[in-house]
């Protein structure tokens, strides 16, 4: 029989729903497809919370072509400290399945990322995640054109790492791509033609980058691409009808690219002086306007004086509701939207209209009272949290969605410690599927309480605190 709590030790995954949680947004009242929906098919969850754990069962071929795979990012990053050939056992490599994930969030590594090597066959590879995603970044240089070659990778995560360079077109080749994110590095070049013919690539996160040159048409052609986020970037000229009018691609670009004026005001192929990605790390001058104004072609840029560090991530949390990400020195203004919204030109999220047709969170009375009394221990515990009153599905970070209750506390700045769960309570009627309670300041200190074990109806329980819990990703048994 499973144990009530199986903890996948997976701080990366943590970390890496932080890009799609959504703290602050008032929604309880309807079901979208919510910021907690997206993330089962977004960068971890879907292997290690919402599917069962597999026994991991490769064949020898496959454990062999996949570890000289590995080897290479070892001789690239001699920080990781991976050796010998048991590659399931190496720090941030999790092996579930018949499938290998390298996951390297806030990991501390530095170098540059490998190049593939010749003496693979690479339909027996079986990678299918990297994720090296750290605001401390010691990862620099460009992105490897011969990572073409994994065909079955799915997820790439390189955000807030001091990669440079261009998108290559190369990678065109990833049959299996789902998802890429290089949002907050310093790649820069044009948006590749040859990506519109990506089968599977639903999710483009390159928001926060040097990237210039027009908007291709081409890209509404990606059958299944299904969001697009290109804020605070360089480009020019205007957002294609093609996009526009596509009946599934939620997109995110800046106001500019949408004004009536946005051919002439933002003409591409002229000389013209771009808005400048806002960043702590980085200087303008004649040279690197010049960069940018004269050329839509994937010709690589020579001339600029950017360095390439890494720009850091904001201090200040993010007070825009139903928004992933805020402007880079904007806590008001935001970049990229929860799932289910829109960026308006203010840079606020507006409810999407497909959300209309949302289901309401329904629950019986008794569920209720009994859910209240849980959360409410959380409130006690937790005094910065804010929580009072009955109306629970108002509370900040509380969503409340079909007939589940969730908590999702990501960056959210709270302190105290984890609560007890009262006794006076009916469990079989408490409807608390997750909490997630993580952020960049930790101030949630003490023990796992053990009797959380109560919550038999917990489905996804993401911590990262002080104490002697230890920073993991569980799910329990239902």
């Amino acid at each position: 029989m499973a144990p009530p709590h199986r903890c996948v030790a997976l701080m990366a995954a943590v970390v890496g729903a932080a890009l799609l949680l959504t703290v602050d947004a008032n929604v309880a009242r309807v079901r979208l497809r919510s910021t907690w929906d997206a993330m089962e098919d977004h960068v971890f969850l879907r292997s290690f919370i919402l599917s069962e754990a597999k026994p991991f069962a490769i064949s020898e071929a496959g454990r062999v072509n996949t570890l000289k795979v590995l080897q290479a990012f070892a001789a690239a990053l001699p920080s990781l400290g991976w050796s010998g050939g048991d590659l399931c056992s190496w720090s941030g490599v999790r092996c579930l399945g018949d499938n290998v994930s390298v996951l390297l969030a806030h990991s501390g590594v530095s170098g540059t990322l490998p190049e593939m090597p010749d003496d693979v066959d690479y339909s027996m590879v079986k990678l299918d995640q990297i994720t090296i995603f750290t605001q401390d970044s010691g990862i620099t240089g460009t992105l490897p054109s011969s990572w073409g070659k994994l065909r079955k990778v799915r997820t790439i995560n390189l955000a807030y790492t001091g990669m440079s360079g261009a998108l290559p077109a190369s990678w065109s080749s990833m049959e299996a791509i789902e998802q890429i994110i290089i949002s907050s590095s310093q790649i820069t070049g044009t948006l590749p033609e040859s990506w519109s013919t990506m089968p599977k690539l639903r999710r483009i996160y390159l928001q926060g980058c040097n990237l210039h040159g027009s908007l291709p048409e081409s890209w509404a052609r990606m059958p299944s691409l299904e969001r697009l986020s290109l804020q605070n970037n360089n480009f020019c000229g205007c957002v294609p009808d093609s996009w526009v009018t596509s009946p599934t691609l939620l997109m995110g670009v800046d106001a500019r690219h949408r004004m009536g004026n946005c051919s002439t005001a933002q003409p591409c192929g002229e000389t013209s002086e771009p808005d400048p990605v806002i960043s702590s790390s980085s200087t303008s001058t004649t040279a690197e306007r010049d960069r940018h104004s004269t050329t839509t072609s994937t010709t690589m840029p020579t001339t600029s004086t950017r360095t390439t560090e890494p720009s850091p991530r904001p201090e200040s949390q993010c007070n825009v509701p139903n928004c992933t990400l805020c402007a880079s020195d904007e806590s008001v203004r935001c970049s990229a939207c929860a799932d289910g919204y829109v960026l308006t030109d203010e840079g606020q999220c507006m409810q999407h209209p497909e959300t209309l047709e949302a289901e309401r969170f329904t629950t019986r009375e008794a569920e209720q009272l009994n859910t209240l009394k849980v959360l409410q221990a959380f409130a006690a515990a937790m005094p910065s949290l804010g929580w009072s009153g009955d109306d629970f599905c108002r509370w900040r970070g509380v969503r409340c969605l079909g007939d589940n209750v969730s908590v999702l506390l990501a960056h959210s700045g709270v302190s105290g410690t984890l609560p007890e769960m009262p006794d006076d309570v009916d469990y079989s009627m408490v409807r608390l599927d997750q909490i997630v309670l993580f952020g960049q300041h930790r101030s949630v200190t003490g023990t796992l309480p053990s009797s959380w074990g109560k919550l038999r109806k917990m489905r996804a329980l993401g911590l990262q605190i002080r104490g002697s819990a230890a920073r993991c990703l569980c799910r329990g048994a239902r």
